[in-house]
């Protein structure tokens, strides 16, 4: 089973939950583009546990 988009949506979610990107690497330990990584649905990476975490935390 692929669980890729519902990652998508809820880093999507997350990340406007926060205030954008800059907001969400400025709280996280990655930065801007890797943000946008995590929530493109045409990019293959999807955030780690300990960034999940922290955008949940702040969202």
């Amino acid at each position: 089973m692929n669980h890729a988009p519902a990652l998508k949506t809820a880093t999507q979610l997350a990340v406007r939950a926060i205030g954008g990107i800059n907001a969400a690497a400025a709280v996280t330990c990655v930065g801007r583009t890797r943000i946008s990584e995590y929530q493109n649905r045409n990019s293959e990476t999807t955030a780690p546990v300990d960034v999940a975490i922290v955008l949940d935390e702040f969202a």
